[in-house]
C-alpha cells in the first residue's frame, strides 16, 4: 500500500542539512527518448520547490526527504525492500552518470562493508552499513550517488540501498560499488514514517520502469517480505538524489575512488 507522499531518498554525502534539501530540484522522465538514442524524452520535467530532511544518517549515507512540491502526473512509486539480501543476490540500479540519462546497470552483491570517507572495511552481514556489489553490465560514474539499488523479488525489484561510491566507471566496469543499507535506515528511523502493510495484506507494487524477465534469477533464500512503499527519484547533477561471481575480493580494505 502506499500513501502516496512523495518520499525522496538520497545519500547523506549529497543532502545532509535542511539547508541542502532546501535547495534540490528533481527532474522527471529525465531518459533518452528511444533506445540508443541521445534525444530527451519530451516528457522530461523539472520540479522546484525543495525538500523537508526527515533523517540523515552518515552510518548507512542515507538521505531521506519529503519533496515539497508535488511530482508530476504519470510517476510510478516504487517498492522498497527491509529485509534482508544474501551474498550472491543478483541486482539492478538505475541512474544519472555524469547528469546524463537514465541508465541502468547490473551487479551483483559480493560482500558488506562498513565504509568511511577513506575507504571501506569487509564485515558481516549483520554488523556491515553497506552492500558492495560488482557491476556486470553497465556502469556508474561521478554524479550517481544516492541512486537506487534494487533487488529482484517474484518477477519485480525493490529498493534496498542507495549509492555511497566506489571505484566503478567506464575505464573500469567491472569495478566495486558500495551502497547504504536500506534495511538498517528503515530500522533505525525511517520506518517512523514508512509503515509496512499487514501480513495478510502482502501488496508488490509495479516500478516506474520496464525490466527484462528474470524469473530465472529469483532468490530462494529470500523469505516473503513485509512491504512498505517509497518514492525514489532522480535527477541530474553532479550528486543524484535519484550492477555471478561468488568470491570475495582478496583485499579486506579498499579505498573509494571517488564518492559520486
Amino acid at each position: 500500500q502506499s500513501s502516496s507522499t512523495p518520499y525522496f531518498l538520497s545519500a547523506n554525502h549529497c543532502v545532509s542539512t535542511q539547508t541542502a534539501a532546501s535547495s534540490v530540484t528533481t527532474d522527471w522522465f529525465y531518459r533518452s527518448a528511444a533506445c540508443n538514442s541521445s534525444e530527451i524524452n519530451a516528457g522530461a520535467q523539472r520540479l522546484n520547490g525543495g525538500a523537508t530532511l526527515l533523517h540523515a544518517q552518515a552510518a548507512t549515507d542515507t538521505a531521506f526527504m519529503r519533496l515539497n512540491a508535488t511530482p508530476p502526473a504519470g510517476i510510478v512509486f516504487a517498492g522498497s525492500y527491509f529485509g534482508a539480501v544474501a551474498e550472491g543476490a543478483g541486482t539492478l540500479s538505475i541512474h544519472h552518470p555524469q547528469g546524463d540519462l537514465q541508465k541502468v546497470n547490473e551487479s551483483t552483491v559480493r560482500q558488506f562493508d562498513n565504509c568511511t570517507f577513506e575507504g571501506c572495511q569487509v564485515s558481516t552481514p549483520k554488523d556491515g552499513g553497506f552492500l558492495t556489489v560488482r557491476l556486470r553490465a553497465g556502469t556508474t560514474e561521478d554524479g550517481s550517488s544516492g541512486s537506487g539499488l534494487f533487488l529482484p523479488i517474484g518477477g519485480k525489484r525493490y529498493v534496498v540501498g542507495q549509492l555511497l561510491g566506489g571505484a566503478a566507471s567506464c575505464q573500469n566496469p567491472a569495478g566495486y560499488d558500495h551502497y547504504g543499507r536500506y534495511d538498517l535506515a528503515f530500522q533505525a528511523a525511517l520506518r517512523n514514517w514508512l509503515k509496512p502493510a499487514p501480513l495478510a495484506r502482502r501488496h508488490l507494487t509495479r516500478l516506474g520502469a520496464v525490466w527484462p524477465d528474470d524469473s530465472s534469477r529469483r532468490l530462494p533464500s529470500v523469505r516473503p517480505p513485509r512491504w512498505v512503499l517509497v518514492a525514489i527519484f532522480v535527477l541530474p547533477g553532479r550528486c543524484l538524489a535519484s550492477t555471478g561471481l561468488p568470491d570475495r575480493p582478496a583485499r579486506a580494505d579498499r579505498h573509494l575512488t571517488s564518492f559520486r
